[in-house]
């Protein structure tokens, strides 16, 4: 009986884990959030209205983008007022997506 709570237990925590990978991989296939975490890599932290300026696409559109690598902890946000500014939170994955990027630049 234990053996068999501890297998599920087990399952499910591998399967948790496969979903945060999913989460991290579905963050990272879009060419705007790739952007985001460029430019707040080379930035260290800006607002969503400094990265709305700098990629030249709505404020919306970057709030939608930063939630998404919010949720797969690609980023920490930090609160100035009543601003809120995000920064880039390097982990291996993100790391090894912008240095094959780095690679491809001429």
């Amino acid at each position: 009986m234990h053996t068999v709570q501890a297998v599920k237990r087990g399952n499910r925590i591998v399967e948790q884990r496969f979903r945060g990978l999913a989460r991290l991989f579905f963050a990272v296939a879009d060419p705007t959030r790739i952007r985001i975490l460029l430019t707040l890599q080379r930035r260290d932290e800006a607002c969503v209205t400094d990265l709305a300026d700098e990629l030249g696409i709505s404020v919306a559109a970057v709030s939608h983008h930063l939630r998404i690598l919010r949720e797969c902890r690609c980023l920490q946000t930090i609160r100035m007022g009543k601003m809120i500014c995000y920064r880039f939170i390097p982990n291996a994955f993100t790391k090894f997506v912008i240095g094959r990027l780095r690679d491809q630049e001429p």
